[in-house]
């Protein structure tokens, strides 16, 4: 049986093809969203009126559905949010832009903030900026910008997150291989631009957003914790499957894992969330009750989406290996 909200997910999901197929702006297509929106609200009163109360204490064992005539301008809502998320995802590449720089082939300079924490491996450390100013000569005046700018750095420079970098460098387009596109992952991520080896220097340190730096501090805790209780390299698959921390992963142990077709056991994927989401509905329902156990799951559940998913999700999927490719390629080489 097709459940009530089948089609506006439906739709959703269809929004999001169509917006990258028609173009337009996220703000015309959120107008639609609000004007369909209401439209299904006041079919859906309208037809409350019409429909007679049922006696009091009458049961009703029916499934819930959404009749058509609410259904409709319903869907309609949901493909203009797809639409609309789908533009607002797709940058406008134009000189206040920073992917409108990269392949100039001449260094420039950059500035932004540190978004989320650094991504430290042995001979290098990642590094996502939300730039806001460029410089195109040394001389030259410095230019408003925006968008996410990934850079690999030289290991250490004792990065945290909030901190103001300048990076020097030249701006090039991650490559792409026959195993893997390195571009198009950045992409789907918002990254259009990436540096090599950059020169990196602090400007300023700022305490970034409080609540996301108290979420990273206490990932940090939690990932020391887990190195000091557990040898390597049982701590790097705990803090891959708990954390989403997979950076210190060996390469043999993770090319195991992808042989043996397992790779899944160590990415936080829909299976495992479902699996702490029982968790927490289990444990809060014993101590707060069904009602207020269930909200306060769905609570932990979001902070602990949070706590596992940005680092991970930027820079934590990508092996060792096809990261040195790229850095090779992009002329990284010299930092050995």
């Amino acid at each position: 049986m097709i459940g009530p909200l089948f089609w506006p997910a439906l739709a959703l999901l269809a929004g999001i093809l169509v917006g990258d197929f028609l173009g337009g702006s996220p703000t015309g297509w959120l107008a639609g969203m609000t004007f369909a929106a209401l439209l299904a609200l006041a079919l859906a009163l309208w037809r409350r009126r019409r429909i007679a109360p049922q006696p009091a204490g009458t049961l009703n064992f029916a499934s819930p559905t959404i009749p058509s005539l609410v259904l409709v301008p319903f869907s309609l809502a949901a493909l203009c949010l797809g639409a609309a998320l789908d533009r607002r995802a797709t940058p406008t590449v134009d000189p206040a832009y920073i992917g409108w720089y990269v392949g100039r082939q001449a260094p420039a300079a950059v500035e932004g903030l540190l978004v989320y924490p650094p991504d430290e491996r042995d001979r290098y450390t990642n590094l996502l900026l939300e730039v806001d100013a460029i410089q195109l000569d040394k001389a030259g005046p410095w230019l408003p910008v925006s968008g996410r700018l990934l850079a690999s750095v030289s290991a250490g420079g004792g990065w945290r997150y909030g901190d103001r970098l300048r990076l020097e460098g030249e701006l090039v387009t991650p490559s792409e291989s026959e195993e893997f596109s390195y571009r198009d992952y950045l992409s789907r991520q918002g990254v259009y631009a990436y540096m090599a080896y950059p020169r990196a220097s602090l400007v300023a340190h700022t305490p970034g957003n409080r609540f996301m730096a108290a979420i990273y501090a206490l990932k940090g805790r939690l990932l020391q914790t887990i190195y000091r209780q557990f040898p390597d390299p049982e701590a790097s698959l705990m803090a891959g499957i708990l954390l989403g921390v997979e950076a210190g992963i060996p390469p043999d142990v993770r090319q195991a894992f992808q042989d043996t077709g397992t790779a899944h056991i160590i990415a936080i994927s829909g299976f495992n969330m479902a699996i702490v989401a029982g968790l927490f509905a289990g444990l809060f329902g014993r101590l707060l009750g069904r009602r207020k156990g269930a909200v306060a799951a769905v609570i932990a559940i979001a902070l602990y989406t949070v706590l596992v998913g940005p680092t991970r999700r930027w820079c934590g999927q990508l092996s060792w290996a096809g990261w040195e490719s790229l850095l090779l390629r992009s002329g990284g080489a010299k930092a050995g």
